[in-house]
């Protein structure tokens, strides 16, 4: 089977908060919570497996108790990821689904520049990948203020 490489340098992990009313200035319990990998990288791979024609090899930054969430998530589904550690934290994307009123808000915590030498491996790890793969999608922004070279040299 053919394989694809993946950017998705900004994952998140994703917490989805089910409400059958929610009103804004009050306390909101929630009815049900999932919780999973996600960002638009992980999102593309999930896509890949479920056409499949290629299998999906993910390319990402993570760091922090987020990060080892996500990626022990991936190992659970069974994806390959090449991902470089970093010091910063992965952000968490929370959604908040109001069924009653149809109203759906996300809301999204800061994520944080790579590190010039997280960057390299990263990087590095994109050089080894890429000889091994047939296409490459590059998926979603850049954590924090890291450099835009990232996709110019994936």
């Amino acid at each position: 089977m053919k394989k694809t490489a993946i950017l998705g340098a900004n994952p998140a992990w994703q917490k989805t908060l089910f409400f059958s009313g929610f009103s804004t200035g009050e306390v909101n319990r929630a009815d049900t919570l999932t919780e999973f990998a996600s960002g638009k990288g992980i999102n593309c791979a999930r896509a890949c497996r479920c056409y499949g024609k290629s299998e999906p090899h993910i390319l990402q930054f993570a760091g922090g108790d987020n990060g080892k969430r996500l990626v022990s998530f991936l190992d659970g589904e069974k994806f390959f990821h090449a991902t470089v550690k970093t010091s910063a934290p992965t952000r968490c994307c929370t959604t908040l689904l109001d069924s009653t009123a149809g109203i759906t808000t996300e809301c999204i915590e800061p994520s944080y520049a790579a590190e010039p030498d997280e960057v390299t491996e990263l990087l590095q790890k994109a050089d080894d990948l890429l000889a091994e793969c047939d296409a490459a999608a590059v998926c979603g922004t850049l954590p924090g203020n890291t450099p835009l070279d990232v996709y110019t040299s994936f």
